[in-house]
């Protein structure tokens, strides 16, 4: 014989949602950064670092995958940015960052990458 309890989890989840009352799920990432091209991974390598040590969650995905389907991971993840780096955007610099949420894009220098992320993953 054993002796033993149940909370039925799965059934507080449901009345929580139900009302309303559930905390949101959080995002599992801030930024997905993107290497184009296997060529620029390197460079999409030490730009997640950078990313990681001034705080943000950072997702690297260097893989020889396809574009739209490594920024499709980014909807997986929740990600709010995606830092994409081909081979003009190491050349000069200057990442590419893409709004995941207001599907916007802009070029931004690496020196200016981290304040121009802290302002887009705060709003």
């Amino acid at each position: 014989p054993g002796a033993g309890y149940a909370l039925g989890v799965e059934r507080l989840i449901m009345v929580t949602r139900a009302l309303g009352t559930a905390p949101a799920e959080r995002a599992s990432a801030d930024v997905l950064v993107v290497s184009v091209a296997a060529e620029q991974a390197a460079a999409a390598a030490a730009t997640a670092r950078t990313l990681r040590g001034a705080g943000f969650r950072t997702v690297l995905d260097a893989s020889d995958r396809k574009l739209d389907r490594k920024l499709r991971n980014a909807d997986r993840l929740s990600a709010r940015v995606a830092v994409l780096l081909g081979e003009q955007e190491v050349a000069e610099a200057a990442p590419t960052v893409r709004d995941l949420r207001e599907h916007t894009q802009q070029r931004v220098p690496q020196a200016e990458l981290a304040q121009t992320l802290r302002t887009l993953v705060s709003s």
